[in-house]
Parts: C-alpha cells; sequence; structure tokens
C-alpha cells in the first residue's frame, strides 16, 4: 500500500451510534441442583430495566409443554412479571443475575420457563426452560432394552425406589418401573407395547422432585 502525506490538516466529525438494546441469557444449561443458589445469569446492553417473567410447568402437562404447541398458560402457572433494575457501562455487554429462589418462600423445585425482555419493545427477549432438581438419569440403549440409573445430583449416590415411567408422545404412560438398590431399572423391549403408542420420554420422580430425559425420535 502506498503511503502519502496530506499537504493541510483536516478534521472530520464521525459520529458513532450506540449498539441496539440486546437481552438473553447467558448461559444454555437446563438443570440446576435444589441444593445451591437458585440463580441465573443474563447480559444486557443498553438497557436501564428488564421485565422477568417466571411460570411453573405442572408434571403432568410436561409432555403437551415439550410439543410446543400449546400456550404456556394451558401448561402452567405464572408466578411472577416484574421488572428488575440493571447497570453497566453503555454499549458493553454488562451481566447480571436473577435470583429465583427469592420471588417464592419454598426452595424452587419442578421445571419452569423464565423469560427476560426488553419493557419497551417485547420482540427483544429470550426464553428458557430451567429444572431445579436433585435427580440425575443415565440412559443406555442397546437396540432392545433400555438400561436405567437414577443418581443424586449432590451426592451421586444412587437412588433406590425411585419411580421411573416411560411416557408416550401422546401424553399416556406405557410402563412404570421403580429402581433397585443401585438405582438401576431395565425397560425391556421399550420401543414396542400393545397399544402403539410412541415412547417418548422417562420421568422419574420422587415425592415432589421430578426431572425426564427425552429418549424419542420426535423432539
Amino acid at each position: 500500500m502506498e503511503e502519502r502525506e496530506l499537504k493541510d490538516d483536516r478534521e472530520e466529525v464521525v459520529r458513532l451510534r450506540d449498539l441496539e438494546p440486546e437481552v438473553a441469557f447467558s448461559h444454555r444449561g437446563r438443570v440446576l441442583p435444589l441444593h445451591g443458589r437458585a440463580e441465573i445469569r443474563f447480559h444486557s446492553v443498553n438497557l436501564d430495566e428488564v421485565s422477568v417473567e417466571l411460570t411453573r410447568i405442572f408434571r403432568n402437562n410436561l409432555a403437551a409443554f415439550l410439543h410446543q404447541d400449546h400456550s404456556l398458560s394451558s401448561v402452567g402457572k405464572a408466578l411472577t412479571n416484574l421488572t428488575v433494575q440493571v447497570s453497566g457501562e453503555l454499549n458493553r455487554r454488562n451481566e447480571s443475575r436473577l435470583e429465583l429462589g427469592s420471588w417464592q418462600q419454598q426452595p424452587m423445585k419442578g421445571l419452569f420457563r423464565v423469560t427476560v425482555s426488553d419493557p419497551k419493545t417485547h420482540y427483544r427477549r429470550d426464553t428458557r426452560t430451567v429444572l431445579f432438581s436433585d435427580i440425575g438419569l443415565v440412559v443406555k440403549d442397546d437396540g432392545q432394552d433400555l438400561l436405567v440409573t437414577a443418581l443424586s445430583l449432590k451426592t451421586l449416590e444412587p437412588l433406590s425406589g425411585i419411580s421411573i415411567e416411560l411416557l408416550s408422545y401422546e401424553n399416556q404412560v406405557i410402563e412404570t418401573r421403580s429402581a433397585d438398590g443401585r438405582g438401576r431399572t431395565v425397560f425391556s423391549g421399550w420401543k414396542k407395547n400393545a397399544w402403539g403408542l410412541t415412547p417418548w420420554i422417562l420421568v422419574a420422580g420422587q415425592g415432589d422432585d421430578f426431572t425426564y430425559h427425552v429418549i424419542g425420535d420426535k423432539q
């Protein structure tokens, strides 16, 4: 590149536009442990406040929720809809934390849909599904049978006696089994059943704590 010197000094005014406002979750993780801080992080750009919506999804509506062809009010209950203040530098991505546990007296447990948005225009928004549970599932398919192991996320110890359901795409219980002393159970020939239902989800529960794992082809 050829370099040349200007004969005369020259000044120009350059105006830089501010970045468009933005809000989004910082991480896409789905499961948070029961024993810990019930918080998730989001980032924002050029916003002073953010709207937050928190909805609890009922366990018996899990299949309908995962179908994603529903209104949220038909599968859950709105717990809060409020505005939180955020701060940070102009035109920088600033991270904030949502303390979900502060919005209800009992510990966070179960499945929730969380939405953050710009209060001035809700098309700037981000949504995340969060499951608070102490139950972890290890699932292995050998082509014929389904081996399921249930563990505590806190201690990694097996959860013996826990109930595990094989649920169909049509939201019907195909089979229910209990984990043995090693936290294991087997669904033999799980892909076929007498009713011609489509196996889709494993749901494991103990008291009011539950978790799920999608195993079918339908997403």
